[in-house]
């Protein structure tokens, strides 16, 4: 409500929240209901991105915290990956710190392999770039990587990453999606002119506004839509371009 006009309006617009209705209250009853699992491996990461520490509030990202000392315990992960094989899981995140540096990453993976869900794994291109290309060489049933990129770029590094996927982006059925975090106009040009000098990679391309607190005009002027951009759609409109 704190983004929204309400001049208009003696106080903020009612916020409708989705409430669970189990009908079985057991432990195996609830797991039925489970449509996406996430796993956060580990919490060390040698990079300070900005927004690291609140990005994730928003949307699935890869995240650090200050000491960087906690591991998922890969029994216990896999222990619950037991109980929830044959539920209605469809989707299983994975993310971490840097997730190359968790010590049991080979053996989480391969446990995540007998999963019919798909599988969404979510690293920093600065991470991937010297973690990713070993790991290419493991099985990837239903799994899309999720690289994901924020400013100021270093060229290098985005180089190296790219010369990576060339080499097996194109001859396997891995999939990559590169997530654009951007907080600003300058910065969605940016990753425009990368992504059309990105020939040859093998990806699919996208762009997540992330507001960190100081550009709300940013999502005033280019993310949110008002009621002139719904009406210049051309018809039927879809619902979920407005809410």
């Amino acid at each position: 409500g704190d983004l929204i006009d309400v001049s208009d309006s003696e106080t903020k617009p009612v916020q409708y929240m989705p409430q669970l209705f189990i009908r079985n209250p057991s432990e195996s009853g609830v797991l039925e209901y489970l449509t996406r699992l996430t796993l956060y491996l580990n919490d060390a990461c040698p990079h300070h991105c900005h927004g690291c520490r609140d990005a994730w509030k928003q949307f699935p990202v890869c995240r650090a915290s200050a000491h960087g000392k906690n591991q998922l315990d890969p029994a216990l992960a896999k222990r619950f990956l037991s109980q929830i094989k044959n539920s209605g899981t469809v989707n299983i995140d994975v993310l971490g710190g840097n997730l190359f540096a968790y010590s049991n990453l080979e053996e989480i993976w391969t446990a995540l392999q007998d999963f019919k869900a798909h599988k969404n794994v979510f690293a920093h291109y600065l991470n991937a770039a010297s973690g990713l290309e070993p790991i290419l060489n493991w099985p990837h049933q239903n799994t899309t990587w999720n690289i994901q990129v924020t400013f100021p770029i270093e060229t290098e590094q985005w180089h190296k990453l790219l010369k990576t996927l060339k080499k097996h982006g194109t001859a396997s059925n891995k999939k990559f999606h590169f997530v654009f975090i951007i907080c600003s106009e300058d910065e969605y040009h940016q990753a425009t002119a990368l992504i059309e000098a990105s020939e040859g990679v093998a990806a699919d391309f996208s762009f997540q506004p992330y507001y960190n607190g100081e550009n709300l005009d940013f999502f005033r002027e280019l993310v949110y839509i008002d009621r002139d951009d719904i009406f210049d759609q051309e018809f039927p409109i879809e619902l979920k371009r407005i809410y």
